[in-house]
């Protein structure tokens, strides 16, 4: 296929700016000692254009990568989905240097399962509303990022006990005894007497204090702005949970408040990977996902958007891997229904699940250029649904081949991950790698996310 002066041009921006970073990365790694570049090395030219695996192998240990996952139930079943049998698997090869985003009232206060050794800390339904909030806040966090939910505390409102927050594994590999730094997005108010005291402690009792931020104000005499407020836990051998909250002890979480996103980091990782569950959407198709994503205001999608770009450094460059899993609902779409994306077309298609895969990958990188960011610090990844019989089901067949052309002609920095390159229905049922010992094929045993996860990673290297 002939090149056009247009992608020429493309390309030849790319390289430079790859340079440029390879030029500013060699620089940082040799002012530190916190990690060294293991052997694999590719030079920048022959980058150009490779997959997606091969971009993250070489930039994942010279500089922090995020992935961001988009997907059905399978993204996180049961409290695992390959929300788990990723981290799982890339925590294996790679240093994870930071949580992903929790949303402090995730799943309306029930949490979903959403971490991999971390999670939500709440006390439940009920503990905090996720409705009610004025609307200069809710606009970023507002119903389109399933499962993320706001918590929200009116004004005279408060907390005594120290119910919200995230909680940590002494196993989690992000390192519980590394340097720390948690980190709360929230929103500020024009009045009232709210207020938070970040605080980490250990997980049993006696509930042990390790260390407070002191008061911080939510009334900054504007209604309606975002602020992220930090706590840094010094490094000590710690062998129990941690919790980190928004209140403590000694000090009440007190309204109004409006909090929106935590994480964790471990500040002594200047590399590594990061997994953040963006939209998990059990029962639906990728137009679900796209309907959302097209109906949220632009003020949720950035607000998640920065806030996972926060944990990279613009020295080291910056790297966001889309990860999209989807594929065993669409064969249950309704056939009168129509794709959104730029080519309308029936419903439960190929072509109409490429179309609302292109609605997604559009309004994204529409948003992300429009913040003056560089689109080519994106990349995406599509894992059409695993197999689930042999031979397999004619339509997801019918969808892996579809995205193998759209993703090789449409796609720049994109490529499809075929779960039947690793593994098969026979070997799946043999291994216990189903749900309920293969009553449920539409969705995996924990370990068969952890084992074929293994297998894509293990190919990545």
């Amino acid at each position: 296929m002939q090149a056009t002066a247009a992608g020429v041009a493309r390309d030849e921006a790319e390289a430079a700016q790859l340079a440029a970073e390879a030029a500013q990365t060699g620089a940082e790694l040799a002012e530190s000692n916190a990690q060294t570049a293991k052997d694999y090395v590719v030079s920048v030219e022959s980058r150009i254009g490779l997959p997606v695996w091969d971009q993250f192998k070489y930039r994942v240990d010279r500089q922090r990568v995020d992935f961001i996952g988009i997907g059905d139930s399978n993204l996180v079943f049961n409290g695992t989905g390959w929300d788990h049998g990723l981290q799982f698997a890339l925590s294996q090869s790679f240093p994870m240097y930071a949580t992903g985003l929790i949303s402090v009232n995730e799943g309306g206060g029930n949490g979903s399962g959403l971490g991999f050794g971390y999670g939500r800390r709440g006390a439940g339904a009920g503990y905090m509303p996720f409705v009610g909030a004025p609307v200069e806040l809710s606009k970023y966090l507002n119903g389109a990022l399933s499962p993320a939910n706001y918590g929200y505390l009116a004004d005279g409102s408060s907390k005594t006990d120290p119910g919200l927050g995230m909680s940590l594994s002494s196993t989690c590999p992000i390192d519980i005894s590394a340097n720390l730094r948690y980190d709360l997005w929230y929103g500020t108010f024009a009045s009232g007497a709210g207020s938070i005291d970040l605080s980490a402690r250990l997980a049993v009792s006696p509930f042990t204090t390790l260390t407070t931020s002191g008061a911080i104000s939510t009334n900054t005499g504007v209604l309606g702005n975002i602020a992220k407020d930090s706590l840094t836990l010094a490094a000590a051998a710690r062998t129990q949970n941690v919790e980190f909250l928004t209140s403590n002890n000694s000090r009440s979480l007190v309204g109004p408040f409006f909090g929106t996103y935590q994480r964790l980091t471990n500040t002594d990782r200047l590399t590594g990977f990061s997994w953040n569950t963006m939209s998990f959407r059990g029962g639906q198709t990728l137009r679900d996902h796209a309907n959302a994503f097209l109906a949220a205001t632009d003020d949720e999608l950035i607000h998640y958007l920065q806030a996972v770009r926060d944990g990279q450094s613009a020295q080291l460059g910056k790297m966001f891997i889309f990860t999209v899993n989807s594929g065993l609902n669409e064969r249950n779409e309704l056939a009168g229904s129509t794709s959104v994306g730029p080519n309308p077309t029936t419903g439960g298609t190929p072509a109409a699940m490429v179309d609302n895969f292109e609605a997604i990958r559009i309004r994204i990188e529409t948003l992300w250029q429009a913040q003056g960011w560089n689109v080519t610090e994106i990349y995406w990844l599509m894992f059409v649904s695993h197999p689930v019989s042999e031979p397999d089901d004619a339509e997801l067949v019918a969808f892996r081949a579809a995205f193998d052309q759209h993703i090789i002609a449409k796609v720049p920095r994109g490529q499809i991950v075929d779960i039947t390159d690793f593994t098969d229905a026979d070997e799946m049922l043999a291994s216990g790698w189903y749900n309920s010992g293969g009553a449920d094929r539409v969705h995996l045993a924990q370990s068969g996310y952890e084992q074929i996860g293994l297998r894509i990673i293990s190919d990545a290297q």
